[in-house]
C-alpha cells in the first residue's frame, strides 16, 4: 500500500517488514500465517512511529421488545446474525426499523466500496463461505464444504480449491443457483479487473465446472489466503451478469428485471430481498421466503 492514496500513511519503509509481510501474503497454512502475522506485529511495534486505527466509536442500541440479539467480543449487535436471529418477544410478526449510519451512494455491487452501500448489498447477497460471530472461525455458506490442495503444474505448484455448492438454493427471482454462477461471477470479476475485487481473484489460473454442484479453482500460486478471497466474494446471478455491457455505470437497484415483474436487477441468495429505495427516507426488505436457511440447515 506504499502507493499514492494508499494506506501507508505513516511513511514507513523497511525491507525485513516486506520479507515478512510476503511471508504472510503467501502463506501456505494457517499455521505459517499465523506466525508471519506475528511476527509483522511484534516488528510493528518496534519500528511503527503511529499505528492508525480505521475505526468509528460507535454505540449500538437495540430497542427492547426483540430477543435473540447477536452481540460478541468479535461483533457488535448490527450484524447479519442478529438480523437472521431477533424476533419479537410477544411473538408477533412486525417490521424491524433498522438504522444506516449514512446514506447508500450507489447499491452498484460491481463498483462500490462504501461500507453504506454494503450494509444495505450485504444482506443481499452471499459468498460460499462465512465468518462464524463468535470464534471467528470459517463455516459453510452457499458451500456446504470445501478442499484446499497444494497441487503441482507446469508453472510451479498451485493452491487448488473445491467448493460443494448448497443445493434447493434459488436466486430471489427463483431461478436456481448453481455452479455456473459462481463460474461467472469469478470470471467476470477477473476479466474486467474490477478494483473492489481486484486482489481476489487477479491469481486465478482456471475455473471449472464439472457438474452444477462443484466448483474447482485453481490459483496461480500458493497462499492459505486465497481460501477466503475466493470463498468469501459475494456470488451474483449469472443470467443477469451476461446483460451487464458496463459494470462502471451498471444500477440494478433501479433498473427492473428482465423478466420478473416486481423486481429489480438488485438479485441476491441471501435473506432478504430487495424492493426499494428511497433517498433519505428507506431501503425497503422483504424476507425471503425461499432463503436456504429455513427449514432448519
Amino acid at each position: 500500500m506504499d502507493v499514492t492514496g494508499g494506506y501507508n500513511i505513516q511513511g514507513l519503509h523497511d525491507p525485513l517488514l516486506d520479507e515478512v509481510l510476503e511471508e504472510l501474503r503467501w502463506a501456505p497454512d494457517r499455521q505459517s500465517a499465523d506466525r508471519a502475522a506475528r511476527k509483522a506485529q511484534r516488528m510493528l511495534s518496534e519500528i511503527s512511529p503511529w499505528i492508525p486505527v480505521y475505526s468509528r466509536y460507535m454505540v449500538t442500541a437495540v430497542r427492547k421488545g426483540w430477543d435473540g440479539v447477536i452481540s460478541t467480543q468479535a461483533t457488535s449487535a448490527d450484524n447479519l446474525w442478529t438480523l437472521l436471529n431477533m424476533r419479537s418477544s410477544d411473538g408477533s410478526e412486525r417490521p424491524v426499523f433498522w438504522c444506516l449510519s449514512d446514506e447508500p451512494r450507489s447499491l452498484n455491487p460491481l463498483s462500490t466500496g462504501s461500507a453504506y452501500d454494503w450494509q444495505v448489498l450485504g444482506l443481499i447477497y452471499d459468498g460460499m463461505i462465512a465468518v462464524d460471530p463468535e470464534t471467528l472461525d470459517d463455516i459453510p455458506w452457499l458451500a456446504t464444504g470445501w478442499e484446499v490442495e497444494t497441487v503441482s503444474g507446469e508453472e510451479g505448484e498451485h493452491t487448488r480449491l473445491t467448493f460443494h455448492l448448497r443445493d434447493r438454493v434459488k436466486w430471489h427471482d427463483g431461478s436456481p443457483f448453481t455452479s455456473k454462477d459462481v463460474g461467472k461471477t469469478l470470471e467476470f470479476l477477473r476479466d474486467n479487473e474490477i478494483p473492489r475485487y481486484f486482489d481476489n481473484v487477479r491469481d486465478i489460473l482456471k475455473v471449472e465446472t464439472p457438474d452444477d454442484s462443484t466448483v474447482i479453482v485453481t490459483m496461480k500460486n500458493v497462499s492459505f489466503w486465497h481460501l477466503h478471497n475466493i470463498g468469501g466474494s459475494p456470488i451474483f446471478p449469472a443470467h443477469l451478469l451476461e446483460g451487464v455491457d458496463n459494470w462502471e455505470t451498471w444500477q440494478p437497484a433501479s433498473e427492473p428485471h428482465p423478466s420478473v415483474k416486481g423486481l429489480t436487477s438488485l438479485v441476491g441468495t441471501g435473506p432478504f430481498v430487495f424492493r426499494e429505495y428511497r433517498p433519505g427516507e428507506y431501503v425497503h426488505f422483504v424476507r425471503n421466503e425461499d432463503f436456504w436457511m429455513i427449514g432448519g440447515d
